[in-house]
């Protein structure tokens, strides 16, 4: 099964959309380079501006989501479970 970044990451939320799934992978890159010291000490390089900073760390989230994803799709292609009896 082909993973869809548009498709909503919580297709049964009753309450409005939900997230896509390249937003929802994203947000979670964004969180765990926010909360890694050592990754955020090279995104936030002496002499960058706050909102240099901010481009970067987002540029890198979407990055990283997108490779999930498309690794996600590549394994799917290779490693697809045979059908539920």
């Amino acid at each position: 099964m082909k993973t869809n970044p548009d498709e909503p990451a919580y297709p049964d939320r009753q309450y409005g959309p939900s997230l896509t799934k390249r937003e929802l992978f994203a947000a979670m890159a964004m969180q765990g380079i926010s909360a890694s010291a050592p990754a955020m000490s090279n995104i936030a390089a002496p002499g960058k501006r706050g909102d240099e900073c901010n481009k970067m760390l987002t540029k890198v989230a979407v990055s990283l989501a997108d490779a999930l994803i498309e690794s996600l799709n590549q394994r799917d292609a290779v490693d697809t479970p045979p059908p539920m009896p």
